[in-house]
């Protein structure tokens, strides 16, 4: 399964998420490349995961070392409206690789973790329907896409019709969250422990009610509290 694997090496931003549809709808698995990883661990995954093809921004090819034996397919972000608006006529089996996320390797070397595309399909379809997604939600995307909780954060809102707003990952001031918040109307936020504290001491000591409905966070008992102390103050799910 590994040989069918794409890597894909773009910078934080839509032509992320359009790289991994196309890859998807293609009929091959994709392999998420920080293009800030350092050049062994690239090396690593790209060995480890057989990947023959990567799929690049042309400006980071000369930021990055990669194998001149491997192919490269560039973005090309003119041509999008020349592509057939139908689907490729390939099938995909529920057994078949969807994308392969590598862990932090802090035991070792990184490990690749497959996900098929019968489970990710019947988990994005649950998550949809537990949080109630509608076309009219807006859902905040801050995680690293290497990073295999981010998959949900960008696949399931875009399977029920809402909007996604990409943030970069560098670090949000909690003001800087609150007008991107207010500014786009975004419904849904994953935030890590830190972020959702300060949302929380800014929603007990404001009166300004946000539209953010739900707020999907981790299982630390710091957080569950903060999302109680959030719930409060700007009366989310």
């Amino acid at each position: 399964l590994f040989r069918s694997c794409v890597g894909l090496l773009v910078r934080r931003g839509v032509d992320l998420v359009i790289g991994a549809l196309g890859i998807l709808k293609a009929g091959a698995a994709y392999v998420p490349l920080d293009p800030d990883y350092p050049a062994e661990r690239m090396r690593y995954i790209l060995d480890d995961a057989q990947v023959g093809v990567v799929l690049l921004q042309e400006s980071l090819e000369s930021q990055i070392d990669l194998p001149a034996s491997l192919s490269r397919i560039y973005f090309n972000p003119a041509a999008y409206d020349d592509d057939p608006a139908d689907p490729p006529a390939i099938s995909v089996t529920p057994q078949q690789l969807a994308y392969v996320i590598y862990t932090s390797g802090s035991t070792g070397q990184p490990k690749g973790v497959g996900v098929a595309h019968g489970p990710l399909a019947m988990h994005c379809r649950a998550v949809a329907e537990d949080y109630g997604l509608q076309q009219t939600d807006c859902a905040l995307h801050a995680a690293r896409f290497t990073f295999d909780a981010a998959v949900e954060q960008w696949l399931v809102p875009l399977l029920a019709g809402a909007r996604l707003l990409i943030g970069d990952t560098g670090l949000w001031s909690i003001e800087d969250m609150v007008a991107a918040i207010r500014t786009h109307g975004i419904t849904l936020i994953y935030p890590p422990t830190a972020p959702i504290l300060q949302l929380a001491d800014w929603a007990s000591g404001n009166a300004e009610e946000l539209p953010v409905r739900l707020c999907t966070v981790g299982g630390e008992a710091v957080a569950r509290d903060a999302v109680a102390r959030i719930h409060h103050g700007l009366r989310t799910q």
